[in-house]
C-alpha cells in the first residue's frame, strides 16, 4: 500500500510538471488567443482576391466580426474595396463581388434609380442580383443591383434563404450603370416612360 502511494504520488508529480510545461508553452497561447484571417501582403483597391493571399495569426483580442480562416472560401475571387495592408484584421466590408464595383475604365458608376422611374420591381432583389429593366415590355438595359436600401438608407437584406422574409422594404435601387446606359433610360423616363425591373 505504502509503495502504491508512492507511485501514486510520483505519478501526480510528473503529470504536474508535464501539464505546466505545456500550459507554459501552448496551453497559455490555445486558451487566452483566437485565430484571425490576415493577409500576407498588401492589397491595392479594386485587385482581386486569390488563396494565396492570406496567412492566420494569432490574437489574444479579437472582433467578434474579424474574418476567420473558415471564411477564406467565400472571399476567392472578390475584389478589395480598398487599400487592404497585410497583416491586419479582415471584416467582409473590405471584399466584394468585382461585378458590383464600378470599373472606371469603362465608364461604370453607382446610379439610384428614381422611384418615379419605375413602375414595379420585387421586394425579394437583393444586392448582386442582375435586374432587367423593361419598358413596354422589351428589354432596354440590364445591370448588376449595387444595393437594394428602404427608406432609412439602410441596405435590405434576406432574413431567410429563400428571400420570403427581408429586413425592411425596399425604397431605392441602386446599380452598377455604365454612362450609354444611363443616357438610354434618362432619355425614356424624361419622355415618360417607366420601368419594370425583374431579376435573376
Amino acid at each position: 500500500m505504502v509503495k502504491r502511494k508512492k507511485y501514486l504520488g510520483l505519478i501526480l508529480i510528473v503529470a504536474s510538471i508535464i501539464m505546466f510545461v505545456f500550459w507554459e508553452t501552448r496551453g497559455r497561447e490555445l486558451a487566452t488567443t483566437e485565430e484571425i484571417l490576415i493577409l500576407n501582403e498588401n492589397v491595392e483597391k479594386h485587385q482581386i482576391i486569390n488563396e494565396n493571399m492570406f496567412d492566420v495569426r494569432n490574437v489574444v483580442w479579437a472582433s467578434s466580426e474579424a474574418l476567420k480562416t473558415e471564411d477564406i472560401k467565400g472571399l476567392i475571387g472578390k475584389e478589395a474595396v480598398q487599400f487592404l495592408h497585410k497583416e491586419a484584421p479582415l471584416f467582409k466590408e473590405y471584399f466584394e463581388i468585382a461585378s458590383l464595383i464600378p470599373d472606371e475604365n469603362s465608364n461604370e458608376y453607382i446610379m439610384a434609380v428614381p422611384n418615379d422611374w419605375l413602375l414595379s420591381y420585387p421586394q425579394s432583389l437583393r444586392r448582386g442580383d442582375t435586374a432587367f429593366f423593361y419598358c413596354n415590355g422589351e428589354l432596354i438595359i440590364k445591370s448588376i443591383v449595387a444595393f437594394t436600401k428602404d427608406c432609412s438608407n439602410r441596405e435590405v437584406v434576406s432574413e431567410d434563404a429563400k428571400r420570403l422574409e427581408g429586413s425592411s422594404n425596399i425604397s431605392l435601387v441602386e446599380v452598377v450603370i455604365n454612362k450609354t446606359q444611363a443616357a438610354k433610360i434618362t432619355g425614356l423616363a424624361n419622355e415618360g416612360n417607366r420601368f419594370v425591373i425583374m431579376y435573376n
